[in-house]
């Protein structure tokens, strides 16, 4: 089983170098290939083949992170009976993704994108129990609204005789591309899906909240035109988003959602650059993001591969015992919190530099706290994973895996060279000249954040381990906080259980009416008024009978006596 993941590796990497290569050929060019599949009256269906800078730059991303999951996957699956569907799923997962990159047409995005949705689906239920298929229905019920807003999209297009144009979408078909992308995307309020997908494997988790899914969304703000006023509504919803997964992160005890919840907030900056028009930024930070991001989660996913465990709190001591994973950890928590001359900070230091002198100050404080949230989550899960000494777990039971370590350092050396390379053959030089106060913005959010870390950990430590000194109120308003963000302002429940309320009111309602008034004042009352008057009749019919008998026969006794008299 591990050889095949590592034959599929090695596929996906050398696809991943042509891919390369042919963005390294193509150049600023484009090249349309047309397939003509139905021509009817004066629509047209056609399938085109785009290759350009933007298909062969991501494509090749997805290839060369899928290569690197694939090889991590050899070792992390190597136990496991089903390893094989997991591998052909992943297989159809990536080309899925493929596909809905290389055939920007809206019926071949509506192929990819289903795609991506029925794979996604079986990848989240995968170990086949009730919390996994509870997260896989809602995964795909999430993105089944997207589905149906690009199937109307493609209603109206194919109205209109136009399949695909990236200058030629009226305005409705863009406001429904729109829409359908922010459930792709992730944004409040179809966000509640993106921590529950965690139910997943870990080398799933990595390639979800990379290169795949949840930029497929992005993906299509990036390729299509949007309409101002969609970007208005986007720039509202992308700002919530970034502050919900920032904050919500801080708050979260289960590992693998500590790192989902900091991809929600960080797909929030890339449609919030994308609202303000900077396309080019945006794709050169989900480029960045999409490097650490993996990196990442294959970190994550080795030490929860060793220690059995999803809990922050029982990763203590990475450090000593795997010092492997703590590296790649603490490395790809400096990318994302934008430490400089990393990757992250290319990205983020340009995003801050547009932002400080294009956006009013509202949306610039609410940029600001979410940079800064990230500082923060990246900070705390940096300090319980790898400096918080070691409990009580042997040594040997956490020792890193070699073809693991393997597959992250491969990961870590395109992350520590690609921010550099990205940056000047994507040509977003910045030509912004700011302040020395507005330059060091990145630099004051990085120091506070670790300041607010540094009080937060032991202001919970406090709180923990001495209750009789504390005020009780604290810990309240604490636990009160705590719970609130981290069921992320109870979407969740908003999102799986709106079926449920409407139950619950039709049990109220059969309760109360159907099987209470209604019955009292219906048929049953009826039946037992109607009843209620027969018995009576009923009884006292039979009771003047009874008393008609006793008078005959006393009657008849009286006239047997009077005839009896007569006689003497």
């Amino acid at each position: 089983m591990g050889l095949d993941f590592i034959v599929w590796s090695s596929v996906l990497f050398i696809l991943g170098i042509i891919s390369i290569l042919g963005m390294w050929f193509i150049g600023m060019k484009s090249l349309v290939i047309e397939l003509k599949v139905v021509s009817m009256s004066s629509s047209m269906i056609d399938l085109n083949m785009l290759v350009d800078v933007l298909s062969m730059s991501f494509i090749s991303l997805v290839f060369l992170i899928s290569s690197c999951v694939f090889f991590y996957s050899s070792s992390y699956m190597m136990q496991d009976e089903m390893g094989s569907r997991l591998m052909y799923l992943m297989i159809v997962f990536i080309f899925s993704m493929i596909f809905l990159i290389m055939f920007p047409s809206l019926l071949s995005v509506i192929l990819g994108w289903d795609g991506l949705g029925l794979s996604s689906f079986l990848l989240v239920v995968f170990f086949q129990n009730h919390r996994s298929l509870a997260s896989g229905v809602l995964t795909a019920l999430s993105n089944r609204v997207g589905d149906g807003l690009l199937i109307v999209a493609m209603g109206v297009s194919l109205e209109k005789g136009i399949w695909w144009s990236v200058f030629e979408l009226s305005g409705s078909v863009s406001v429904f591309i729109g829409l359908a992308s922010i459930t792709k995307s992730a944004q409040v309020p179809f966000c509640a899906w993106l921590p529950a997908a965690m139910a997943a494997p870990t080398p799933v988790s990595s390639l979800v909240h990379s290169s795949t899914l949840v930029t497929a969304g992005v993906y299509l703000l990036l390729r299509y035109s949007i309409v101002e006023e969609v970007s208005s509504f986007l720039m509202v919803v992308s700002s919530m988003t970034m502050i919900l997964g920032g904050v919500s992160a801080l708050f979260e005890e289960d590992l693998k959602k500590v790192v989902a919840l900091s991809t929600l907030s960080q797909l929030g900056m890339m449609v919030f650059v994308i609202s303000m028009g900077f396309k080019l930024i945006c794709l050169f930070h989900l480029y960045m993001h999409a490097l650490l991001k993996a990196s990442l989660f294959l970190g994550v996913g080795s030490m929860i591969h060793c220690r059995r465990e999803q809990k922050i709190l029982f990763m203590k001591g990475g450090v000593i015992d795997s010092p492997g994973s703590s590296s790649i950890i603490m490395i790809s928590c400096a990318a994302l919190s934008g430490v400089p001359f990393l990757c992250g900070w290319f990205s983020k230091d340009l995003i801050l530099e547009v932002l400080l002198s294009n956006v009013s100050w509202l949306y610039s404080m609410i940029f600001l706290l979410g940079s800064l949230s990230s500082v923060i989550y990246s900070g705390r899960l940096t300090w319980m994973c790898v400096f918080v000494p070691i409990g009580s777990l042997p040594l040997s039971q956490s020792a890193d895996c070699r073809v693991m370590l393997i597959s992250m350092m491969m990961l870590l050396m395109t992350l520590l060279l690609s921010g550099t390379f990205f940056f000047y053959w994507l040509g977003v030089e910045s030509a912004i000249v700011l302040i020395e106060v507005d330059k060091m913005s990145s630099i004051f959010i990085i120091f506070g954040g670790l300041i607010f870390v540094h009080n937060w950990v032991f202001l919970r430590k406090g709180l923990g381990e001495d209750h009789n000194l504390t005020d009780m109120n604290m810990v309240k308003s604490l636990n009160f906080w705590q719970s609130f963000w981290s069921t992320m302002w109870f979407l969740p429940k908003l999102s799986s259980e709106v079926g449920m309320f409407s139950l619950m009111g039709s049990k109220l309602g059969m309760s109360y009416l159907e099987q209470g008034w209604f019955e009292y004042f219906g048929g049953k009352g009826v039946s037992e008024l109607w009843s209620l008057i027969l018995s009576t009749h009923q009884r006292g019919q039979s009771g003047g009978f009874n008393m008609t008998m006793n008078i005959m026969i006393m009657m008849f006794f009286l006239l047997m006596l009077c005839v009896g008299l007569s006689t003497f």
